[in-house]
C-alpha cells in the first residue's frame, strides 16, 4: 500500500487524481474503492489516502489506483506525533517483511461447478456434438480465423532441449536449451490458463490413495484421499455429455475406456518463428548449476488441504491430524506458480547476469540468487538432485504465434481474447524452473499482423459472404467493439453461473423489494439480463466486471500473474535468507510442526501475506533474528 494526497476529486464523474510519495499523479475511480461509498465528502483537496498503485489498464506508461481508503488518524493528534506513529508502523511493517517469504506455488480456488451445470450455458457441462460444436462446416453464427499472439521474455526462459530421450534419474544432468519455441509447450500453457479462469473441469488428476503422514514415531494415514476431497463436478470426466469449457475447446479423451470417443479440440497452435540460435545466451562452455526443484508433497495438509469445499486456507496452530485429509475439508485449488514481482530483467539486470558464478550469499535488488545452487568447498554441487544448464533464451525474446480456431462461441472468443487482453504487469510462466523465477512472459495480441486494427476473425455468415464475393481481402470482421463485446458476454457468463455476491447495491435495490434484495442472489443469466435492463449499460457493464473479478478463481489467477502484493522474496521454506549450501530445507517444516512450532498454513493466493522464516515460538524468531544481524 502507498500513501499519498488527493489532489482533485470530481464527485458528479465518480473520479479523481492521487499525488503518489512521489509527486506523480494517479488516477482513481470510485468503482474500484468501495470503502470511499459514502465517505466522497471526505474526499477535499489534501485528504490523506492510502491505496494499491498499479499499472493503468489504458494508458500505457500511467498508473491507476485501487483499494483507496482514507487514512485513519486520532482527532486532534499532533502531526509529528502522527508522522513518528506512521514511521513506526512503517518500520514494523518492512521488519516484519524481512522476516517472511513467499512459497514458490499457491492455490487458485476451483469452487464446485454444480451451479453452472445446472444453468447449462457456456460454463456448464455439454456434449459439443450436440451444440454444433463440431468441424465438418463452418456454423453461421460461430466464430471462425485466427488470432495472432506475440510472446515476449521477461525473465530468461529455460526450455531443455531433451529430444526425447531418456536420462538416467540417478546421475547430474546437463541440458543445451532449445531456440525455439514448441507448439506444445505454448499450447499447454494456454489450456492451464483457459482451465482456471473457466472454472474447468481438472484435465487430469490421479490421487486416490490415502496418504500417509507421522505422528511421533508412528506412521498411520489420512482418513481421505485427495481425491475424495475434490467435488465431482470438477473431476476429470469420461462422458461427453459431461465436457466443461476447457474440454470443449481444447480436446479430451475419456481417461477410461467406455462407449464415447474423444472429442478433437477447435484450436489449434502454430509457432511462427524458425529457429533462432541468436536468442540463446550461452554461459561460456561452463554450465550453470541450478537450485534444486522441491517435489510436490501433497502430504503436507497445511499447503494442500482447504478448510471447505470454496478453497479456504485452514486456520494456524491446528494439529497435524486436524490439518489433514478428512471430511468435510476440500481442497485448496488448482496450483500455480508465482510471477516474481520486481525481478523482471529490465528491472532487475544483475540479478539475471549470464553468469556461473556463485552469487547466492549476496543481494541483488534486494533478493538472494535463488536459480542457483550454493558452491560448498568453492565448487559447485552437482548431483541427482539437481540440474544443470548451458544458457538460457534471452529476456526481451519476442515468439510469434498463430491461434486457430474453429466453430467458437462468442464466449470462447471471449475467454481467449480476455486472456490476451491483461493489463501491463501480468505475466504467464512458461518452461522449466519456474518455481526459480524463470519463464515470466508477456502474452498479448499482436497488433502489427492484425488487418487495420481488426482480428482476421469471423463468423461463418462472415465467411460464406467473403467467398461469395471472390474478395482477396480477409474479412477480418472483429473489430475493438466487436472484441469488447466477446469479453463481456465471457464475463457475463461466468458472473451469471458463480456470482459470489448478495445482490444489495443501489442500481439492483431500486428494482426489488427492499426486504428480499438483501438475500437474493444472481442464479442465472436471465436474472443478470432481468436487472441489466434496470440500468445504464455502462453502469451494466461496469457491475458485471466488477463481479467478475470478485470471482475467487478470476482474482486468484490475477494475483498469481502480478505476483504478490507483499515485497517478500519467494523461495522453497528454509529457517535463513541467505540460501543454505548444505540444503535441509526441511527443517522449516520441522520447525512448523514442533512443539513450539506455530504450524502456519500456506496463506490465500488474495492478500497473500507470506511464510515466517522462523515458524516457530515468538522468542525463538526474535532471539533467531538477532543472531543473524
Amino acid at each position: 500500500m502507498e500513501t499519498g494526497k488527493i489532489k482533485k476529486w470530481f464527485k458528479d464523474k465518480g473520479f479523481g487524481f492521487i499525488v503518489d510519495e512521489l509527486g506523480k499523479d494517479v488516477f482513481f475511480h470510485i468503482s474500484g474503492s468501495q470503502e470511499l461509498r459514502g465517505k466522497e465528502e471526505s474526499l477535499v483537496e489534501g485528504a490523506i489516502v492510502v491505496f494499491d498503485k498499479r499499472p493503468s489498464s489504458r494508458h500505457k506508461g500511467q498508473y491507476e489506483a485501487k483499494s483507496v481508503r482514507l487514512q485513519n488518524r486520532t482527532s486532534g493528534s499532533h502531526p509529528v506525533a502522527s508522522a513518528a506513529q506512521e514511521a513506526v508502523e512503517s518500520s514494523s511493517s518492512s521488519a516484519e517483511i524481512r522476516d517472511h517469504f513467499h512459497n514458490p506455488y499457491t492455490f487458485v480456488p476451483s469452487p464446485p461447478r454444480q451451479d453452472a451445470i445446472s444453468a447449462s450455458g457456456f460454463s456448464g457441462d455439454f456434449d459439443p456434438l450436440e451444440h454444433d460444436l463440431s468441424h465438418e462446416s463452418l456454423k453461421p453464427d460461430l466464430w471462425t480465423g485466427h488470432l495472432p499472439v506475440k510472446l515476449t521474455t521477461v525473465t530468461p526462459l529455460v526450455l531443455p532441449k531433451t529430444e526425447g530421450e531418456e536420462r538416467s534419474s540417478d546421475k547430474h544432468q546437463t541440458y543445451d536449451i532449445l531456440n525455439h519455441l514448441p507448439e506444445s509447450s505454448l499450447r499447454g500453457m494456454l489450456r492451464s490458463a483457459y482451465e482456471v479462469v473457466t472454472n474447468s473441469r481438472y484435465s487430469c488428476f490421479k490421487n486416490d490413495e490415502q496418504l500417509a503422514y507421522r505422528l511421533g514415531r508412528q506412521k498411520t494415514t489420512y482418513e481421505k484421499s485427495p481425491e475424495d476431497l475434490l467435488d465431482s463436478s470438477l473431476k476429470p470426466t469420461n462422458k461427453r455429455n459431461e465436457l466443461s469449457p476447457s474440454d470443449r475447446l481444447f480436446g479430451w479423451v475419456p481417461q477410461k475406456s467406455g462407449n464415447d470417443q474423444g472429442y478433437k479440440g477447435r484450436i489449434r497452435v502454430v509457432c511462427e518463428d524458425d529457429a533462432r540460435p541468436e536468442i540463446i545466451e550461452d554461459f561460456a562452455g561452463e554450465p550453470l548449476s541450478l537450485a534444486i526443484l522441491g517435489q510436490p508433497k501433497p502430504a503436507q495438509g497445511r499447503f494442500y488441504v482447504a478448510k471447505n469445499d470454496q478453497g479456504m486456507p485452514q486456520e494456524d496452530g491446528l494439529g497435524k491430524q486436524q490439518a489433514g485429509y478428512s471430511k468435510g475439508k476440500g481442497l485448496r485449488g488448482r496450483k500455480q506458480y508465482w510471477h516474481h514481482k520486481g525481478l523482471e530483467a529490465s528491472q532487475a539486470p544483475d540479478y539475471w547476469k549470464p553468469s556461473v558464478e556463485d552469487r547466492t550469499q549476496q543481494q541483488s535488488n534486494g533478493r538472494h540468487q535463488e536459480y542457483r545452487r550454493p558452491d560448498q568447498n568453492g565448487k559447485p554441487q552437482n548431483d541427482p538432485q539437481n540440474r544443470s544448464i548451458t544458457g538460457w533464451i534471452k529476456p526481451d525474446t519476442v515468439f510469434k504465434a498463430s491461434l486457430y480456431v474453429q466453430n467458437l462461441q462468442v464466449e470462447e472468443v471471449g475467454a481467449l481474447l480476455w486472456l490476451l487482453s491483461l493489463p501491463e504487469g501480468h505475466f504467464f510462466r512458461l518452461g522449466y524452473g519456474k518455481p526459480l523465477g524463470f519463464g515470466s512472459v508477456r502474452v498479448e495480441i499482436d497488433e502489427n499482423r492484425c488487418a487495420n486494427g481488426c482480428l482476421p476473425l469471423g463468423t461463418g455468415a462472415d465467411w460464406n459472404s467473403y467467398y461469395a464475393t471472390f474478395d482477396s481481402s480477409s474479412p477480418a470482421t472483429l473489430g475493438e467493439e466487436q472484441l469488447n463485446d466477446c469479453i463481456q458476454k465471457f464475463k457475463a457468463s461466468m458472473v451469471a453461473a458463480y456470482d459470489p455476491l448478495p445482490v444489495n447495491d443501489e442500481t439492483i435495490k431500486s428494482v426489488e423489494e427492499p426486504e428480499t434484495s438483501a438475500s437474493r442472489r444472481l442464479t442465472s443469466l436471465d436474472d443478470l439480463k432481468s436487472v441489466q435492463l434496470f440500468t445504464d449499460p455502462e453502469d451494466r457493464i461496469e457491475i458485471e466486471s466488477e463481479h467478475f473479478k470478485k470471482l475467487p478463481f478470476i482474482g486468484g489467477f490475477l494475483q498469481v500473474l502480478s505476483g504478490p502484493r507483499r515485497d517478500a522474496p519467494i523461495h522453497y521454506p528454509r529457517l535463513e535468507r541467505k540460501p543454505n549450501p548444505e540444503g535441509e530445507n526441511f527443517k522449516w517444516f520441522v520447525d512448523n510442526e514442533k512443539g513450539q512450532g506455530k504450524k502456519v498454513t500456506l496463506p490465500s493466493v488474495i492478500g497473500e501475506k507470506g511464510l515466517p522464516y522462523q515458524p516457530s515460538s515468538r522468542a525463538v524468531h526474535s532471539s533467531h533474528t538477532r543472531r543473524r544481524r
